[in-house]
């Protein structure tokens, strides 16, 4: 099942604004790993200068400690986003988002056999994602509780510059997939939008289809 990009004007990254979402179906994502079950799903937008993500995920508790950008993320709790442009080439974006707001952002060169994250360039400006986190069913904090937390990413497409040949306009196609890794009680538990990757999540042959409307 693809993943449809409907379109809509720029917007700020704000709780409210998750009505600028409302086009837009929600997308569950399936466990693929571990025990716990917790609901969590999905939603994409674009305007004319990057794509928005609203994340609702159900849980127990902020399994998370890190408290700066650049960390390894992929350790705790935390949403992933990959993006690939271009079908053509083993390059895409893995994006990071942690319940705490902190972000990892790699673009990922894969041969087929291996891969490796590199950071982006002049990552300032036009070419800087975006991201809120928030909660009304607890506190996010370092080992707090907390039943439900959302959040909002925005990634431009300037960030893609090399490795896609334009912004996308109607029908472009691109390839991806959305992620969750939860760490409660220590126990891994891997959520999946498409779940034929299992959990190799950089199985770029088995991405989504990303159709731009």
């Amino acid at each position: 099942m693809s993943l449809i990009i409907r379109r809509q004007k720029d917007f700020a990254l704000l709780p409210e604004n998750e009505k600028c979402f409302e086009d837009a179906p929600w997308r569950e994502l399936r466990r693929v790993e571990g025990k716990k079950d917790y609901r969590t799903r999905m939603k994409a937008v674009c305007s004319h200068r990057g794509l928005y993500f609203l994340f609702c995920c159900e849980d127990e508790k902020i399994s998370c400690t890190y408290q700066k950008d650049g960390e390894d993320l992929y350790r705790e709790d935390v949403l992933e986003i990959f993006l690939c442009p271009e079908e053509r080439y083993p390059v895409y974006l893995e994006y990071e988002l942690s319940p705490l707001n902190k972000e990892l952002v790699l673009m990922v060169f894969h041969n087929g056999v291996d891969f490796h994250g590199w950071l982006p360039f002049h990552y300032t400006g036009a070419r800087r994602a975006a991201h809120i986190t928030w909660s009304l069913a607890g506190e996010i904090a370092p080992g707090a509780a907390c039943s439900l937390w959302y959040a909002m990413v925005y990634i431009p497409f300037a960030l893609f510059q090399g490795a896609a040949a334009e912004y996308p306009v109607e029908k472009t196609l691109w390839k991806g997939n959305i992620f969750r890794i939860d760490t409660d009680g220590g126990e891994v538990s891997k959520y999946a939008l498409k779940t034929a990757c299992g959990t190799a999540f950089h199985d770029f042959e088995k991405f989504e289809e990303i159709i731009f409307e």
